[in-house]
Protein backbone atom coordinates (compact mmCIF):
# COMPACT_ATOMS: atom_id res chain seq x y z
CA UNK A 1 0.00 0.00 0.00
CA UNK A 2 2.67 2.34 1.18
CA UNK A 3 4.57 2.04 -2.51
CA UNK A 4 1.43 2.94 -4.49
CA UNK A 5 1.54 6.16 -2.23
CA UNK A 6 4.26 6.88 -3.03
CA UNK A 7 4.34 6.95 -6.49
CA UNK A 8 1.17 8.81 -6.51
CA UNK A 9 3.20 11.25 -4.92
CA UNK A 10 5.88 11.33 -7.40
CA UNK A 11 3.14 11.41 -10.18
CA UNK A 12 1.27 14.46 -8.70
CA UNK A 13 4.50 16.26 -8.50
CA UNK A 14 5.49 15.80 -11.87
CA UNK A 15 2.24 16.32 -13.08
CA UNK A 16 2.24 19.67 -11.18
CA UNK A 17 5.62 20.17 -12.44
CA UNK A 18 4.77 20.41 -15.72
CA UNK A 19 1.45 22.12 -15.18
CA UNK A 20 2.69 25.07 -13.39
CA UNK A 21 5.48 25.27 -16.16
CA UNK A 22 2.76 24.88 -19.10
CA UNK A 23 0.55 27.42 -17.61
CA UNK A 24 3.48 30.07 -17.14
CA UNK A 25 4.70 29.36 -20.85
CA UNK A 26 0.91 29.94 -21.78
CA UNK A 27 0.32 32.96 -19.84
CA UNK A 28 3.58 34.70 -20.88
CA UNK A 29 3.16 33.92 -24.06
CA UNK A 30 0.79 36.89 -24.58
CA UNK A 31 3.93 39.32 -23.09
CA UNK A 32 6.67 37.91 -24.64
CA UNK A 33 7.95 37.26 -28.34
CA UNK A 34 9.15 34.49 -30.02
CA UNK A 35 12.25 35.38 -29.94
CA UNK A 36 12.70 36.52 -26.43
CA UNK A 37 11.27 32.87 -25.71
CA UNK A 38 14.24 31.96 -28.21
CA UNK A 39 16.92 34.19 -25.75
CA UNK A 40 15.58 32.27 -23.02
CA UNK A 41 16.56 28.73 -24.34
CA UNK A 42 19.46 29.81 -25.35
CA UNK A 43 20.39 31.28 -21.83
CA UNK A 44 19.07 27.75 -20.10
CA UNK A 45 20.72 25.82 -22.36
CA UNK A 46 24.23 27.17 -21.26
CA UNK A 47 23.76 26.25 -18.11
CA UNK A 48 22.26 22.81 -19.15
CA UNK A 49 25.83 22.88 -20.65
CA UNK A 50 27.82 23.85 -17.34
CA UNK A 51 26.28 22.24 -15.15
CA UNK A 52 27.68 18.84 -15.49
CA UNK A 53 31.12 20.15 -16.54
CA UNK A 54 30.84 22.62 -13.19
CA UNK A 55 29.60 19.42 -11.30
CA UNK A 56 32.47 16.69 -11.98
CA UNK A 57 29.46 13.87 -12.73
CA UNK A 58 29.00 13.81 -8.63
CA UNK A 59 25.33 13.94 -8.81
CA UNK A 60 25.44 10.27 -10.00
CA UNK A 61 28.42 8.90 -7.55
CA UNK A 62 26.49 10.40 -4.90
CA UNK A 63 22.67 8.69 -6.01
CA UNK A 64 25.34 5.30 -5.92
CA UNK A 65 27.22 5.84 -2.58
CA UNK A 66 24.33 6.84 -0.85
CA UNK A 67 23.50 3.09 -0.64
CA UNK A 68 27.23 1.81 -0.20
CA UNK A 69 27.95 3.51 2.75
CA UNK A 70 27.02 3.92 5.99
CA UNK A 71 25.49 7.69 7.25
CA UNK A 72 29.27 8.98 8.47
CA UNK A 73 31.12 7.35 5.20
CA UNK A 74 28.50 8.82 3.31
CA UNK A 75 28.81 12.32 4.62
CA UNK A 76 32.46 12.19 4.45
CA UNK A 77 32.19 11.54 0.57
CA UNK A 78 29.24 14.25 0.07
CA UNK A 79 31.39 16.93 1.74
CA UNK A 80 34.42 16.11 0.40
CA UNK A 81 32.71 16.07 -3.23
CA UNK A 82 31.19 19.36 -2.70
CA UNK A 83 34.71 20.73 -3.11
CA UNK A 84 34.51 19.50 -6.96
CA UNK A 85 31.70 22.09 -8.13
CA UNK A 86 32.95 24.76 -5.92
CA UNK A 87 36.00 24.82 -7.49
CA UNK A 88 34.39 24.43 -11.04
CA UNK A 89 32.01 27.52 -10.09
CA UNK A 90 35.14 29.50 -9.35
CA UNK A 91 36.90 28.19 -12.33
CA UNK A 92 34.09 29.04 -14.52
CA UNK A 93 32.98 32.18 -13.29
CA UNK A 94 36.73 33.43 -14.02
CA UNK A 95 36.33 31.80 -17.35
CA UNK A 96 32.96 33.70 -17.81
CA UNK A 97 34.78 37.39 -17.28
CA UNK A 98 37.54 36.54 -20.04
CA UNK A 99 35.06 35.09 -22.48
CA UNK A 100 32.60 38.02 -21.70
CA UNK A 101 32.17 39.86 -25.23
CA UNK A 102 31.64 36.33 -27.36
CA UNK A 103 29.10 34.77 -24.70
CA UNK A 104 27.23 37.73 -24.91
CA UNK A 105 26.68 37.35 -28.98
CA UNK A 106 26.23 33.78 -28.67
CA UNK A 107 23.49 34.21 -26.43
CA UNK A 108 22.26 37.85 -26.50
CA UNK A 109 22.41 38.93 -23.20
CA UNK A 110 24.14 41.09 -21.29
CA UNK A 111 27.54 40.57 -19.35
CA UNK A 112 25.87 40.55 -16.03
CA UNK A 113 23.50 37.55 -17.14
CA UNK A 114 26.94 35.80 -18.57
CA UNK A 115 28.80 36.26 -15.19
CA UNK A 116 25.79 34.18 -13.08
CA UNK A 117 26.07 31.35 -15.68
CA UNK A 118 27.94 29.42 -13.51
CA UNK A 119 26.54 30.70 -9.90
CA UNK A 120 23.04 29.74 -11.17
CA UNK A 121 24.59 26.25 -12.80
CA UNK A 122 25.99 25.83 -8.80
CA UNK A 123 22.69 26.67 -7.01
CA UNK A 124 20.66 24.41 -9.70
CA UNK A 125 23.11 21.37 -8.74
CA UNK A 126 22.41 21.83 -5.17
CA UNK A 127 18.35 21.97 -5.23
CA UNK A 128 18.86 18.58 -8.36
CA UNK A 129 21.22 16.65 -5.11
CA UNK A 130 18.62 17.52 -2.32
CA UNK A 131 16.17 15.66 -4.65
CA UNK A 132 18.00 12.99 -5.34
CA UNK A 133 18.79 12.58 -1.75
CA UNK A 134 15.40 12.80 -0.50
CA UNK A 135 14.03 10.14 -3.44
CA UNK A 136 17.09 8.05 -1.67
CA UNK A 137 16.35 8.40 1.99
CA UNK A 138 12.41 7.00 0.37
CA UNK A 139 11.02 10.37 1.36
CA UNK A 140 8.63 11.45 -1.80
CA UNK A 141 6.35 14.11 0.40
CA UNK A 142 9.98 15.76 0.88
CA UNK A 143 10.60 15.28 -2.85
CA UNK A 144 7.39 16.53 -4.37
CA UNK A 145 7.84 19.94 -1.62
CA UNK A 146 11.30 20.63 -3.00
CA UNK A 147 10.55 19.92 -6.27
CA UNK A 148 7.18 21.57 -6.52
CA UNK A 149 8.46 24.62 -4.11
CA UNK A 150 11.33 25.59 -6.64
CA UNK A 151 8.88 25.49 -10.14
CA UNK A 152 5.82 27.50 -8.10
CA UNK A 153 8.32 30.05 -6.73
CA UNK A 154 10.07 30.51 -10.68
CA UNK A 155 6.26 30.52 -11.95
CA UNK A 156 5.88 33.31 -8.90
CA UNK A 157 8.81 35.31 -10.18
CA UNK A 158 8.04 35.28 -14.07
CA UNK A 159 4.68 36.60 -13.14
CA UNK A 160 5.99 39.59 -10.95
CA UNK A 161 8.69 40.48 -13.34
CA UNK A 162 7.08 40.06 -16.30
CA UNK A 163 3.49 41.18 -15.38
CA UNK A 164 3.90 43.63 -12.98
CA UNK A 165 7.53 45.15 -13.38
CA UNK A 166 6.97 44.53 -17.71
CA UNK A 167 10.22 43.08 -18.26
CA UNK A 168 10.57 40.85 -21.42
CA UNK A 169 13.39 38.15 -21.35
CA UNK A 170 15.27 39.50 -18.71
CA UNK A 171 12.28 39.25 -16.59
CA UNK A 172 12.09 35.52 -16.84
CA UNK A 173 15.97 34.86 -16.99
CA UNK A 174 16.15 36.62 -13.40
CA UNK A 175 13.14 34.16 -12.45
CA UNK A 176 15.42 31.55 -13.58
CA UNK A 177 18.32 32.55 -11.50
CA UNK A 178 17.00 33.54 -8.27
CA UNK A 179 14.29 31.09 -7.99
CA UNK A 180 17.47 27.78 -7.30
CA UNK A 181 19.51 30.54 -5.57
CA UNK A 182 16.37 31.06 -2.74
CA UNK A 183 15.72 27.47 -2.59
CA UNK A 184 19.49 26.56 -1.84
CA UNK A 185 18.85 28.04 1.29
CA UNK A 186 17.02 25.36 3.18
CA UNK A 187 18.56 22.81 1.06
CA UNK A 188 21.63 23.89 2.87
CA UNK A 189 19.88 24.21 6.34
CA UNK A 190 18.37 20.38 6.09
CA UNK A 191 21.46 18.61 4.72
CA UNK A 192 23.08 20.38 7.34
CA UNK A 193 20.06 19.17 9.79
CA UNK A 194 20.95 15.69 8.72
CA UNK A 195 24.57 15.79 9.35
CA UNK A 196 25.77 15.63 6.00
CA UNK A 197 27.62 18.84 5.90
CA UNK A 198 30.92 17.61 7.53
CA UNK A 199 34.49 19.39 7.72
CA UNK A 200 36.87 18.81 4.70
CA UNK A 201 39.12 15.87 5.16
CA UNK A 202 41.53 16.55 2.26
CA UNK A 203 42.47 16.71 -1.28
CA UNK A 204 43.31 13.07 -1.52
CA UNK A 205 40.06 12.03 -1.39
CA UNK A 206 38.76 14.48 -3.69
CA UNK A 207 40.85 13.32 -6.37
CA UNK A 208 39.98 9.69 -6.03
CA UNK A 209 35.86 10.73 -6.34
CA UNK A 210 36.91 12.82 -9.35
CA UNK A 211 38.42 9.98 -11.14
CA UNK A 212 35.39 8.02 -10.33
CA UNK A 213 33.08 10.70 -11.37
CA UNK A 214 34.45 12.24 -14.30
CA UNK A 215 34.02 9.95 -16.75
CA UNK A 216 29.95 10.56 -16.40
CA UNK A 217 30.16 13.85 -17.47
CA UNK A 218 30.55 12.61 -20.98
CA UNK A 219 27.02 11.07 -19.82
CA UNK A 220 25.45 14.27 -18.90
CA UNK A 221 26.68 16.03 -22.12
CA UNK A 222 24.89 13.39 -24.25
CA UNK A 223 21.99 14.19 -22.80
CA UNK A 224 22.71 17.83 -23.28
CA UNK A 225 23.30 17.33 -27.37
CA UNK A 226 20.28 15.25 -27.12
CA UNK A 227 17.73 17.94 -25.64
CA UNK A 228 19.50 20.94 -26.42
CA UNK A 229 21.40 21.82 -28.92
CA UNK A 230 19.28 21.86 -31.31
CA UNK A 231 18.07 25.06 -29.85
CA UNK A 232 21.59 26.96 -31.40
CA UNK A 233 21.59 25.25 -34.67
CA UNK A 234 18.30 26.45 -35.33
CA UNK A 235 19.93 29.97 -33.98
CA UNK A 236 22.47 29.75 -36.12
CA UNK A 237 21.29 28.78 -39.62
CA UNK A 238 17.57 29.91 -39.02
CA UNK A 239 16.91 32.80 -36.63
CA UNK A 240 16.42 33.27 -32.58
CA UNK A 241 12.44 33.98 -33.13
CA UNK A 242 12.79 30.17 -34.37
CA UNK A 243 14.32 28.90 -31.30
CA UNK A 244 11.40 30.29 -29.22
CA UNK A 245 8.57 29.33 -31.65
CA UNK A 246 10.44 25.83 -31.19
CA UNK A 247 10.95 25.75 -27.84
CA UNK A 248 7.28 26.77 -26.73
CA UNK A 249 6.17 23.32 -28.96
CA UNK A 250 8.85 21.12 -27.30
CA UNK A 251 6.41 22.05 -23.68
CA UNK A 252 4.03 19.01 -24.59
CA UNK A 253 7.19 16.61 -24.90
CA UNK A 254 8.24 18.05 -21.49
CA UNK A 255 5.32 16.97 -19.78
CA UNK A 256 5.46 13.65 -21.26
CA UNK A 257 8.81 13.37 -20.09
CA UNK A 258 8.32 14.52 -16.64
CA UNK A 259 5.29 12.08 -16.34
CA UNK A 260 8.09 9.31 -17.53
CA UNK A 261 10.56 10.30 -14.53
CA UNK A 262 7.69 10.18 -11.97
CA UNK A 263 8.03 6.39 -12.59
CA UNK A 264 11.29 6.49 -13.15
CA UNK A 265 12.04 8.25 -9.15
CA UNK A 266 9.73 6.01 -7.42
CA UNK A 267 11.60 2.57 -8.76
CA UNK A 268 14.97 3.94 -8.36
CA UNK A 269 15.21 4.19 -4.34
CA UNK A 270 13.85 0.21 -4.28
CA UNK A 271 16.14 -0.80 -6.92
CA UNK A 272 19.28 0.34 -5.51
CA UNK A 273 18.12 -0.55 -1.76
CA UNK A 274 18.35 -4.35 -3.13
CA UNK A 275 21.05 -4.10 -4.69
CA UNK A 276 22.81 -3.21 -1.70
CA UNK A 277 21.18 -5.71 0.33
CA UNK A 278 22.75 -8.15 -2.18
CA UNK A 279 25.98 -6.76 -1.41
CA UNK A 280 25.55 -6.61 1.93
CA UNK A 281 24.99 -10.72 2.01
CA UNK A 282 28.34 -11.16 -0.41
CA UNK A 283 30.17 -9.29 1.99
CA UNK A 284 28.76 -11.36 4.95
CA UNK A 285 28.73 -14.87 3.79
CA UNK A 286 32.19 -14.81 1.65
CA UNK A 287 34.70 -11.70 2.73
CA UNK A 288 37.46 -13.94 3.86
CA UNK A 289 41.30 -14.11 3.53
CA UNK A 290 41.32 -18.10 2.63
CA UNK A 291 39.77 -20.35 0.23
CA UNK A 292 36.78 -21.89 1.44
CA UNK A 293 37.34 -25.89 2.19
CA UNK A 294 40.82 -25.18 2.02
CA UNK A 295 42.44 -28.15 2.87
CA UNK A 296 45.07 -28.02 5.88
CA UNK A 297 47.49 -30.49 7.04
CA UNK A 298 47.73 -30.93 10.61
CA UNK A 299 51.99 -32.78 11.83
CA UNK A 300 52.27 -34.65 14.64
CA UNK A 301 55.53 -35.89 16.04
CA UNK A 302 54.00 -39.16 16.49
CA UNK A 303 53.42 -39.50 12.61
CA UNK A 304 56.33 -37.95 11.98
CA UNK A 305 58.58 -40.93 13.94
CA UNK A 306 56.16 -43.38 12.59
CA UNK A 307 57.38 -42.18 8.68
CA UNK A 308 60.88 -42.21 9.80
CA UNK A 309 61.04 -45.99 11.45
CA UNK A 310 59.58 -47.41 8.27
CA UNK A 311 62.25 -45.37 5.76
CA UNK A 312 65.05 -47.32 8.06
CA UNK A 313 63.13 -50.68 8.25
CA UNK A 314 61.81 -50.88 4.75
CA UNK A 315 63.03 -47.88 2.80
CA UNK A 316 61.67 -44.31 1.65
CA UNK A 317 60.79 -46.20 -1.81
CA UNK A 318 57.57 -48.16 0.43
CA UNK A 319 55.84 -44.88 1.46
CA UNK A 320 52.37 -44.39 0.38
CA UNK A 321 51.99 -41.25 -1.41
CA UNK A 322 50.13 -39.58 1.15
CA UNK A 323 53.45 -40.51 3.44
CA UNK A 324 55.97 -38.67 1.23
CA UNK A 325 53.36 -35.67 1.01
CA UNK A 326 53.29 -35.36 4.57
CA UNK A 327 57.01 -35.81 4.61
CA UNK A 328 57.41 -32.80 2.30
CA UNK A 329 54.96 -30.76 4.09
CA UNK A 330 56.89 -31.25 6.76
CA UNK A 331 60.38 -30.70 5.76
CA UNK A 332 58.72 -27.11 4.19
CA UNK A 333 57.36 -26.02 7.86
CA UNK A 334 60.68 -27.17 9.78
CA UNK A 335 58.70 -28.99 11.90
Amino acid sequence: MQKYKHISIYFFSYFLNAAISFGVVSLLTHHLSTKDYGIINLYSGAIAFLTPLLSGGILQTVNVEFFKRDKPGFARFFSDALAIPLAGLLLFTFLAFVFTVPLMHFLKVSNFFIWLIPATAFFILFTEMIASITRNRNQPGLFAAFSIGKNALEACLSVIFVLVLHETWNGRINALILAPALVSIPVYILLKKWGYLIPFSGIASVKTILVVSSPLIIERMSVFVISSSDRYFIDHYVSTAEVGLYSVGAQIAIIANLTLLSMNNFFYPYIFGELKKKHEKKELYYRTTRKPYEKSHHFSQQKLDEILDKINEQGYHFLTEEEKDFLKKASKENF
